[in-house]
């Protein structure tokens, strides 16, 4: 496993290294749309004459843009902001490399097939590419990876604790990205089913105190 991880981070970090600007899908407008995040003040972002070609700033999910700008303002040692967010998003494959290892550890008990999940994440191309480059995808990526790891926790245990994580998952991510929301929908009914029982039980408590 060890040695997956350090194969798939070696590829993201001489992706974001050696890749020209403008080479990643969108990769100029998310850098941009979190330079303007980095000089807003807290969530209140307004649309200007400036900001026009990036659309509607003020009306579009803005959570991983957001979380970029706060990161610049950490920047203590002078990095340039591209080279540096791009650092972060490799951090991100990074954790998405270890929820996808969290989630086979309960999905499967089985080795083999744990390590050729990871072995074919890290040798996905584009996947690698994306997580190097900056993009809002990593982060889509990294909470589609916890709602499952979360959703299976739910399932097994049926814990309080991991559906109220698992629901401020999802919502988290349809901040991050408008296409969150299906996903996001599943998982309500998803645990909607899982919990049906208890659900009638105390549907009829209610109906017999009143």
């Amino acid at each position: 496993i060890l040695a997956i991880l350090i194969w798939f981070v070696f590829q993201m970090i001489y992706f974001a290294v050696v890749t020209a600007t403008s080479i990643a899908p969108d990769e100029v407008y998310h850098y941009k749309l979190s330079l303007i995040w980095q000089a807003a003040h807290g969530l209140d972002i307004a649309d200007t004459i400036q900001s026009y070609h990036l659309g509607a700033l003020s009306r579009a999910p803005y959570l991983y843009h957001w979380l970029m700008g706060l990161l610049l303002n950490l920047n203590f040692f002078d990095f340039q902001p591209l080279n540096f967010m791009r650092g972060i998003n490799v951090l991100v494959g990074i954790a998405n490399f270890w929820i996808t290892w969290k989630f086979l550890k309960i999905a499967t008990d089985n080795p083999f097939v744990r390590i050729s999940v990871l072995l074919t994440l890290a040798s996905t191309l584009m996947f690698v590419f994306l997580s190097g480059m900056i993009s809002y995808d990593n982060l889509v990526f990294f909470l589609a990876g916890a709602t499952f790891y979360f959703l299976a926790k739910f399932i097994q245990g049926r814990a309080l604790r991991d559906l109220a994580i698992l629901l401020c998952i999802a919502m988290i991510g349809c901040l991050v990205k408008i296409t969150f929301l299906p996903l996001a929908l599943l998982v309500a009914l998803c645990c909607l089913w899982v919990g049906r029982k208890n659900i009638f039980k105390m549907a009829s408590w209610v109906s017999f105190r009143n």
